[in-house]
């Protein structure tokens, strides 16, 4: 009785190590969330093939992974994003369609708006709810004026609860008016499909993941005021992999291909998520002028120890300690874009990018 009893348990205990995984929006990127990750080396980047592994119970091994960039992605709750823009994203009245859970301040690049003009305080905006999660617009300003772009279709990005074999399309669909150029619009399709499952080993430990498979189809519209041209542009299909946990909140790893060929991908490093403590501070920089000019002020709420700025490709070029000192001067510098890692008083570290003019 007591080798039945031990043999039930240990086909329990195996069935359930082997159990495909199961994504709430519980456990998914919302407000206050903060992931740190890191960009692969182009090397590695190259001779990755771990997108051509899907199907049940798989092992992915990302041991090898070689980092090139480190970065943060802050999503601030909707109450710190610009007040602009929260009479688009945060109001039930009015845009009931378009009420959004968080905002994420990001590179108007990761946008894909090729725009030819200055912009500052760009969002991302997303809501996260028990049926997926969903791309609701955008937001930026030019020379003060803000530019708000509600999506006309609500792209679902994630269908939740996220299971193998799930499978999902959703439209895209926006058009937005820029001042001192014209109009730029997109329209297009995302497919997704789960098509995998199993363990993802990676320089931070291993993960019960997902594999989704996400097929991206857009056309970009483009209208130029000055010379009264536009045009259409059909873009090649980009195929994003993501392995999701439901211990992350975020995707894993992300693979981006275009024509089968790797164009990037990211990592979660996972000692290197900023405190919650730390998101709280959402809407007050780390420092400021972004872009800067001679000299960068270090905010001193934060209560900044020190710093160390970094160039694009990992070297080490500067390194202060505080708060001896609020300004540093930037004039041996050259202009680019340059990574600063900070730490405070309470250990928590911040990560931000430096633009020098």
């Amino acid at each position: 009785m007591r080798t039945l009893v031990s043999s039930v348990l240990l086909l329990f205990t195996y069935l359930a190590s082997t159990a495909q995984p199961v994504i709430e929006s519980s456990s998914y990127i919302n407000a206050n969330t903060v992931l740190f990750l890191e960009s692969a080396a182009p090397l590695w980047l190259a001779e990755q093939d771990l997108t051509t592994q899907s199907g049940e119970d798989q092992e992915w091994d990302l041991t090898d992974w070689e980092s090139v960039l480190e970065n943060t992605q802050s999503y601030y709750p909707l109450e710190d994003v610009p007040p602009a823009y929260q009479i688009f994203f945060n109001n039930d009245f009015l845009y009931p369609e378009h009420i959004s859970t968080h905002g994420l301040l990001a590179d108007l690049d990761a946008e894909q708006a090729p725009l030819p003009v200055e912009v500052s305080d760009p969002f991302a905006f997303y809501r996260t709810d028990e049926t997926g999660y969903y791309s609701t617009g955008t937001a930026f300003t030019v020379e003060g004026i803000p530019i708000v772009t509600q999506n006309d279709s609500i792209e679902r990005i994630l269908p939740f609860p996220l299971t193998y074999e799930l499978a999902d399309t959703s439209a895209i669909s926006f058009i937005t008016q820029v001042p001192f150029f014209g109009v730029f619009g997109q329209s297009g399709l995302r497919t997704t499909e789960v098509d995998g499952w199993g363990i993802l080993e990676t320089p931070y430990g291993e993960y019960d993941v997902l594999r989704v498979r996400s097929e991206r189809s857009v056309v970009d519209t483009l209208y130029i005021e000055q010379t009264g041209t536009g045009e259409t542009i059909e873009r090649p299909v980009e195929i994003q992999y993501s392995w999701i946990s439901a211990n992350v909140p975020g995707p894993v790893l992300t693979i981006t291909t275009v024509e089968d060929i790797a164009i990037s991908a990211s990592l979660y490093a996972e000692d290197g998520v900023l405190s919650t403590e730390s998101v709280s501070l959402a809407g007050k920089p780390l420092f400021f002028p972004n872009p800067a000019g001679k000299n960068l002020y270090i905010n001193p709420q934060l209560q900044i120890e020190s710093l160390t700025i970094y160039d694009m490709s990992g070297i080490q070029v500067a390194h202060k300690s505080l708060p001896e000192q609020s300004g540093i001067s930037l004039e041996a510098m050259p202009s680019g874009v340059y990574l600063i890692v900070a730490q405070d008083k309470r250990g928590n570290t911040f990560r931000d990018k430096l633009i020098i003019e």
